[in-house]
């Protein structure tokens, strides 16, 4: 929980979470309606960012894309798709506390996902989504229930009910991805996906109920509660018709679990917790807190032994995946350490990205400049009113 730090941080954030100064409010107005998803995607990314910084003020995620790592920042367009990004600042690389470490990192792995139902399908293997879950309740620890969580993981794939189910349906390798929600009903709900990867067809209701008794048998000699056989596990075939599907797809379901949007009213995702304790809920900044703590050196994917080889997938970490250069840029500008400081004062950086994408180089200078000027009361004169997106 926060204890005596959420104190330091709830008198931090009501003071620099919105301190936006005239430029920058300007900026945000002159662009309504220009941006595009992504572009308003990144600027709310950047702000949960700050927000995460604010409660997690000893940790990296604070120096995440504000810290450079020598006098200067380059930003750059890629030459393909138009996008924007910034090159020579330090990167925290979290997947669970960063949004902007994890928007990058999740949509790596999801793609890599996606490469491999793929591959699977072409050789013929089918595809299955298994969601292990178990009771829990709003008293329960995060970091004691995924200790248990991951006992019980362990005893399932160990024991012979799971290697008689590997054999029977020719199982030739899975994904896990581990998420969790919150309620204040219930508290922490962690849980399990598993993509399968399966030689020959199968009776879903056969599996379930084998499924059932071998995870049920693990839970409880986790420590664990038992789960029902309603809520405990759940097995949907590859094109199953659920709302997931729609919006998601099993690839995006998998490798973004941890930053979906719970359900209205009833759970939140990590990052909604973010909203609300910026909204004034200290609640859901100490939430936070707790659940940055427990899944810190968690790893979001687990693929089986070889089976990205299998794959044809390049093994990378996920600081290899945050620094690695995929587009050609030939677009860029450079920002000198004290134009840099202006901007991260006034929590601009997604906002300088925006406008090199929508503007000339000489506009995102300007009003790197004019930021700069309002740092000093003797320059406020340079006001906005020259510089408009249009």
């Amino acid at each position: 929980m926060l204890g005596n730090k959420a104190k330091t941080s709830e008198a931090y954030n009501r003071k620099t979470i919105n301190n936006d100064s005239f430029i920058v409010g300007a900026f945000k107005n002159s662009i309504d309606g220009l941006t595009d998803i992504s572009q308003d995607n990144r600027i709310s990314n950047f702000k949960l960012r700050d927000i995460a910084g604010s409660i997690m003020h000893d940790q990296r995620v604070c120096k995440c894309g504000k810290v450079p790592t020598s006098g200067k920042v380059e930003a750059s367009v890629h030459d393909k798709t138009g996008k924007a990004h910034y090159s020579g600042l330090q990167s925290c690389g979290s997947v669970w506390t960063c949004p902007v470490c994890s928007s990058k990192i999740s949509e790596r792995r999801r793609l890599e996902v996606s490469k491999g139902i793929s591959q699977a399908h072409r050789m013929g293997w089918e595809s299955l989504l298994v969601t292990l879950t178990f009771p829990h309740s709003r008293t329960d620890n995060l970091k004691e229930l995924l200790r248990k969580q991951s006992l019980a993981s362990r005893l399932f794939k160990e024991r012979a009910a799971y290697k008689r189910m590997r054999k029977e349906y020719g199982i030739k390798g899975t994904i896990r991805a581990l998420e969790t929600t919150h309620s204040d009903v219930n508290g922490w709900h962690p849980h399990l996906h598993e993509l399968w990867f399966i030689e020959r067809g199968l009776s879903i209701y056969k599996l379930r109920k084998q499924l059932y008794e071998a995870w049920s048998k693990a839970c409880i000699d986790a420590g664990l509660e038992c789960p029902s056989i309603a809520n405990g596990v759940d097995v949907r075939g590859g094109d199953f018709a659920a709302d997931y599907v729609s919006k998601w797809g099993m690839d995006y379901e998998i490798a973004k679990a941890h930053v979906k949007k719970g359900k209205k009213g009833a759970s939140r995702s990590p990052f909604q917790l973010l909203v609300d304790y910026e909204q004034g809920d200290m609640q859901a900044g100490a939430l936070f807190r707790e659940y940055a703590e427990a899944f810190k050196g968690k790893r979001q994917l687990v693929w089986s032994k070889g089976l990205k080889k299998l794959f044809g997938i390049e093994q990378k970490s996920d600081k290899e995946v945050l620094e690695e250069k995929i587009e050609k840029s030939t677009r860029k500008i450079t920002i000198h350490y004290a134009d840099w400081m202006a901007i991260v004062k006034y929590k601009a950086q997604a906002y300088v990205l925006t406008l090199l994408e929508l503007r000339s180089k000489y506009e995102v200078y300007q009003f790197i400049s004019q930021l700069k000027n309002s740092m000093h009361p003797d320059t406020k004169s340079n006001s906005f009113e020259k510089f408009r997106v249009v």
